[in-house]
């Protein structure tokens, strides 16, 4: 690993897209440049805020030329400002970090170094949460690691399993890779600009297929802020309806691949998504008061219909809950 950087070639691009992200976006910045034993560059872009976020980034950066800003001229989500970001990266690695999360000092260096030492394309280590406070939650990591061996090759059946059995695979789109720059140009593979959430799914899964090479390190260095009101708890069914016909597609497009073993789970991802979606629409139809959405939720696959129901119950029966153990009002 190179200490000092050349004028064309940096270790990493650490990749923030950012969108009102007025209130995190310097804690972010500053544990990317606090990274040890890297060369690299911090490039934020900033998708369209209503408020630009060049004063936040420029006081993050504190006069450090490591970092770079980028503001899109329209809203287009973080596939196409991360895109825009590695139109110009000159890392010899892609790390993505979201505006609101923050990294292990040594996350960077040990990562690099594991992908070099193993010859892979993807690294991805283990994710903690942290509050707004930038402090833990708990010391519970999000993959529980106890029975597998470390570093764990990671196979794309594996990465598309979504059973509870299998918890590595089922929780393996939350992660955050990083990537080898060279190889992502190589194969022409970039973020599918028509979504805005598992965006990182769907590309670390174009480059198992292309013939990366991924391993899951024994380290827990990224860390993920709880936000209360992030869209990762939102049940939305426009996006939960851009997921599933990019599953869709993922699969028509490779279906020469996913046979056997793959078709198996490739089949069950479907299944999830076309749950989640109903659920999604249903209890936005209670949200909204819209009795055709609630038809369409229960109606559209029959099959899911239990689930549909069961899970909307619980998730009303867990407000209530909550509620009533809220204390009285003063």
């Amino acid at each position: 690993m190179s200490t000092e950087a050349d004028q064309n070639t940096l270790d990493v691009s650490v990749v923030i897209a950012a969108y009102k992200a007025e209130a995190f976006l310097q804690t972010a910045v500053h544990s990317a440049l606090a990274q040890e034993g890297v060369t690299l560059e911090v490039i934020i872009v900033d998708d369209a805020s209503p408020n630009s976020l060049a004063p936040v980034a420029e006081q993050a950066a504190g006069g450090d030329p490591r970092v770079k800003f980028i503001r899109l001229p329209e809203n287009r989500g973080p596939s196409a400002a991360r895109n825009a970001a590695l139109d110009v990266a000159r890392g010899r690695y892609i790390a993505v970090l979201d505006a609101d999360d923050t990294m292990a000092a040594n996350r960077l260096q040990t990562m690099i170094a594991a992908a070099e030492g193993l010859n892979s394309e993807i690294i991805v280590d283990n994710v903690i949460s942290y509050s707004e406070q930038n402090e833990p939650v708990s010391d519970q990591a999000l993959i529980d690691v106890s029975s597998i061996d470390l570093p764990f090759e990671v196979q794309l059946s594996t990465y598309i399993d979504p059973r509870d059995t299998n918890t590595v695979g089922r929780l393996m789109g939350y992660l955050k890779p990083i990537l080898k720059r060279d190889f992502l140009i190589e194969n022409d593979i970039r973020y599918d600009e028509a979504l805005r959430n598992s965006e990182d799914y769907y590309l670390v899964a174009e480059l198992l297929i292309a013939g990366a090479k991924m391993n899951f390190i024994d380290l827990v260095g990224y860390r993920y802020t709880i936000r209360s009101g992030s869209i990762s708890h939102r049940i939305c069914e426009r996006l939960a309806e851009k997921v599933l016909e990019k599953e869709i597609s993922f699969q028509k497009d490779h279906q020469h691949v996913l046979v056997g073993e793959l078709e198996t789970v490739s089949q069950l991802r479907l299944d999830v998504l076309e749950r989640q979606y109903a659920l999604a629409v249903f209890t936005q139809g209670i949200i909204r008061r819209k009795p055709l959405m609630l038809v369409e939720g229960v109606l559209w696959k029959l099959r899911h219909a239990p689930y549909v129901l069961a899970s909307t119950a619980s998730i009303i029966w867990n407000k209530l809950r909550r509620r009533n153990d809220a204390p009285p009002a003063r």
